[in-house]
């Protein structure tokens, strides 16, 4: 049996824009007051939760800690949670990608680094679950 493993976030879907909602709400919520933009600042959301916490954090304080990264991540999925639909969508052509791999009888998965929880929404949300 042959298998395909995708990553998920930036190459079957496009989530930026749904990462940056979610770092900006959890900025809000510390009362920091800066705010990621799209032109500014795709890159970063790119790169995963985390990642976003820790921009908003360098960008508020100059200096990053891992254990507030740590603490906030929590609170950044709670977040995440609220506007994981809002932006995110398939790449063109990628559902009709998965399709005709598919029919090659290979088996599909997914390798990403958010959270299983946060992952099977998404997947499910954009119909590429099962």
């Amino acid at each position: 049996m042959k298998a395909a493993i995708f990553d998920l976030d930036g190459t079957l879907a496009d989530t930026a824009l749904d990462l940056m909602l979610a770092g900006n709400a959890t900025y809000r919520d510390i009362g920091i007051e800066y705010r990621m933009e799209k032109d500014r600042d795709l890159g970063i959301a790119s790169k995963g939760g985390r990642s976003t916490i820790r921009h908003g954090l360098s960008e508020a304080f100059g200096i990053v800690n891992e254990d507030r990264v740590k603490a906030l991540y929590p609170h950044f999925l709670k977040n995440y949670e609220k506007v994981i639909d809002s932006n995110s969508v398939l790449y063109d052509g990628m559902r009709e990608v998965l399709e005709e791999i598919l029919e090659l009888d290979v088996l599909l998965g997914v390798c990403t680094n958010k959270p299983k929880k946060q992952a099977q929404m998404l997947l499910n949300i954009l119909n590429i679950s099962n």
